[in-house]
């Protein structure tokens, strides 16, 4: 057998290619998407196991490609994000011996695909051995678009039919979105009140920030502060021995924990960032002072820009009628298309409780 030595740059085209995936060069749209199959073939690997720990891998992989270390690991913890909203890979709950409380593992998601219209489709899960297992022929077709794969139909067999008789069953949109139901701001708060009231009361809990209310809607990171002598309710994070902070609901009293209530769902059907990022969206509808959206029509279309997180369930929402864009002066974006604009700005008005402005 040859051993070749290859120069960075030749070796980087060939792990592209086994991965299906064209050289990214320096293009950012392609760099996500291989990234994401890095993280994808890492998962085949070592799931079921800790976020952190398939970052890890995925970061160890890249690392002779990467020009510093920290500039890599920000990518991947972003296109695992990415994954994760589209549900090519699941967060899931699982008990801790000798506690009460729940850690998380990452998981694969099964095969599947969700069409896009009459002839096209999304891609999502793993096979057991390879990313996508599906013929030559078809993975020729496959789209790589940041953290998406795209399909499109030949037009010589039915396209959902053709994926299901070869592992990829379909999964219906609204099984896909899980969308919540519209209600006000008042009413959703009013569940996850309740809940933190019925907990027994906190003691001091080391390393606890919460969003400031008051803070500017317009820059999410400045929002997280140290509670001080805060009082009131308050979304918040707190750190774990292993893993990534937890996300909660906190009730202060001059800075003091009274009631900690960590946020989870039933059947892991919903992200508890999800849920937080929209106590968050309604907390701050109720005092007046609405997240802020941008509607920016040019020569090259029609994008929404966000100023704070989505919940994933949004994300795949704004996908269905366009695709993600890289804009700037915001901290993500999607391309939309026109006639589709109206449903989701009333989407975005009255499931998020967003607010449009023009700067």
């Amino acid at each position: 057998m040859t051993i070749a030595v290859l120069p960075p740059k030749d070796a980087f085209t060939r792990i592209a290619s086994s991965l299906s995936v064209p050289d990214p060069g320096q293009d950012a749209e392609r760099t996500v998407a291989f990234v994401c199959q890095v993280i994808r073939r890492a998962a085949l690997a070592v799931t079921p196991c800790g976020r952190a720990a398939l970052e890890a891998v995925a970061v160890e992989a890249l690392k002779g490609f990467w020009p510093d270390r920290s500039t890599l690991a920000l990518a991947v913890e972003q296109a695992t994000e990415e994954l994760l909203v589209y549900g090519d890979l699941l967060e899931m709950q699982v008990p801790v011996e000798g506690s009460v409380r729940a850690s998380f593992v990452i998981r694969a998601a099964p095969p599947h695909h969700v069409m896009r219209g009459a002839d096209s489709c999304v891609i999502l899960g793993l096979g057991n051995e390879e990313i996508t297992p599906l013929p030559a022929s078809t993975l020729a077709r496959v789209h790589h678009i940041g953290a998406l794969r795209l399909l499109e139909g030949d037009g010589a067999s039915e396209l959902s039919t053709y994926l299901a008789e070869n592992g990829f069953p379909g999964l219906d949109l609204k099984g896909w979105l899980r969308l919540p139901r519209e209600e006000t701001p008042g009413a959703f708060l009013r569940v996850w009140w309740d809940k933190l009231a019925a907990q027994d009361r906190s003691g001091e809990i080391e390393g606890l920030r919460v969003i400031s209310v008051e803070s500017s809607v317009r820059y999410y990171k400045g929002r997280w502060v140290e509670p001080a002598k805060m009082s009131g309710r308050f979304v918040a994070r707190r750190p774990q021995a292993f893993g990534a902070d937890l996300w909660c609901i906190v009730e202060l009293d001059g800075g003091r924990p009274v009631r900690l209530l960590d946020i989870t769902s039933a059947g892991d059907l919903q992200r508890p960032c999800d849920i937080a990022w929209r106590i968050q969206m309604a907390q701050d509808a109720l005092v007046g002072r609405r997240q802020v959206f941008r509607v920016v029509r040019n020569d090259d279309g029609t994008f929404l820009e966000f100023l704070s997180p989505l919940p994933s369930w949004a994300q795949r929402r704004l996908l269905v009628s366009g695709a993600r864009a890289q804009r700037p002066r915001c901290l993500m974006a999607f391309a939309t298309r026109p006639d589709e604009l109206p449903n989701v700005l009333h989407f975005l008005k009255n499931c998020l409780w967003l607010e449009e402005t023009t700067h």
